[in-house]
Order: C-alpha cells, then sequence, then structure tokens
C-alpha cells in the first residue's frame, strides 16, 4: 500500500484529502505545517509528500528544501493558489498543483506520480 502524507494547515482541506485518498486505497498520514513533516517523514517513509505552499512555521518552500538537504527522495507535489510565474525556479517537485483544483485532477496526479 503506496503512503501519503499530506500537509496543510487548513483541516477541511486535510480531511477532504485524507478521506478521498483513503477511498482510494492509499495510507494517509497528515501534518499541518513543513516541521511536522519533517518528523513525520522521518516516523513514516512516505512515497508521496502532497504539500501546501504557504503555511506557518515552514512553508511548503522550506520543506521541500530542508528533504533535499537532507537527502530525501519522495516526489513532492506542491499545492498553490500562487501564479506558477511567481514560484521560484528550479524547484525540484514532482508536480504542481494549481489551486483551486478539482479531486479528479488530484487523484490522476496521484495515480500519475506514484506510477
Amino acid at each position: 500500500m503506496k503512503r501519503i502524507l499530506i500537509v496543510d494547515d487548513e483541516f477541511g482541506i486535510v480531511e477532504a484529502l485524507v478521506d478521498v485518498l483513503g477511498d482510494e486505497g492509499y495510507a494517509v498520514a497528515s501534518a499541518r505545517n513543513g516541521r511536522d513533516a519533517l518528523k513525520r517523514v522521518a516516523e513514516e517513509a512516505p512515497d508521496l509528500i502532497i504539500s501546501d505552499y504557504m503555511m506557518p512555521l515552514m512553508d511548503g518552500l522550506e520543506l521541500v528544501d530542508a528533504l533535499q538537504k537532507q537527502g530525501t527522495n519522495v516526489p513532492f507535489v506542491l499545492m498553490t493558489a500562487v501564479k506558477l510565474d511567481q514560484l521560484p525556479q528550479g524547484l525540484k517537485l514532482a508536480a504542481i498543483l494549481q489551486k483551486p483544483f478539482s479531486l479528479d485532477a488530484l487523484l490522476d496526479l496521484v495515480r500519475q506520480v506514484l506510477g
């Protein structure tokens, strides 16, 4: 069973994604910010991380940077409402999921990234 870590500070989004991905047969864990996510990654070794961009304490870009510095090669999907041309260039991401998105688009992306 593939494990997915959802990182977002908005409870409603986390709850919806956990339910939808769980119903699809994925083992889903969550974290409220990047700092919590680093702990979860160390404990659970997910197969995919789906993270919001804007969060308190450590945002999504800081999280992906920290993971890459640790040598963690988990595919990383960044969810954001920020326009793509406003994001830093050269990010090592599996994908960017532009908000708002449909659940079908999310599921298609997860299937594509996890194979």
